[in-house]
């Protein structure tokens, strides 16, 4: 079963948010979300990333939907983010220290003015964890991060911003979740 670390409808528990009924965030490309507290992600089971979004254009290639990481310092700590690659294509990319431990990519880019669900999944299985991609309901990427450590206290999480650069995300976000434990998207 999923165990709820962190779900949210629009600003609730965020600062730097602009609400737009009903109730996603709206974000220009310079504004961002904070989450608030800090919370330990992982444990034996998993991790799963969701949230709606909606956007007009084109994405910066590195604009975040979802960037937690471990350190205050900008360096990227221990690092997980769901965001855009170039031409609107969605990502899923871990880091330690700074330094990858794998990306999946979907194959094709995702149409702007249409809202759409994009959800990481990571299983564990013994030192692996596999992670799925999913775009509305839809299994897109799937890889494998063995070193990737989640049982971790992310310190700085932001919704629509890099943790590492300045690249944000242009166009709203709703319904934005983090959980204990995998799930297959329905």
């Amino acid at each position: 079963s999923l165990v709820p670390i962190l779900d949210l409808d629009a600003t609730s528990g965020m600062s730097n948010a602009v609400s737009n009924p009903p109730m996603a965030l709206s974000l220009n490309g310079t504004q961002y979300a904070t989450l608030d507290n800090d919370f330990t992600i992982g444990g034996s089971n998993g991790v799963a990333l969701f949230a709606k979004i909606k956007f007009s254009g084109t994405q910066t290639n590195g604009a975040s939907i979802i960037d937690l990481s471990t350190d205050t310092n900008s360096n990227g700590g221990n690092r997980i983010v769901m965001g855009f690659a170039d031409n609107n294509k969605i990502y899923f990319e871990a880091f330690t220290n700074n330094v990858s431990l794998g990306r999946i990519v979907t194959s094709s880019g995702v149409s702007a003015d249409t809202w759409h669900s994009a959800v990481v999944t990571l299983q564990t299985s013994g030192s692996t964890k596999t992670a799925d991609l999913y775009i509305d309901g839809v299994s897109t990427q799937t890889g494998t991060f063995s070193a990737l450590t989640t049982s971790t206290n992310y310190t700085n999480k932001y919704i629509g911003k890099s943790t590492v650069a300045n690249n944000y995300f242009n166009g709203q976000i709703f319904d934005v979740a983090v959980m204990r434990s995998g799930t297959t998207p329905g």
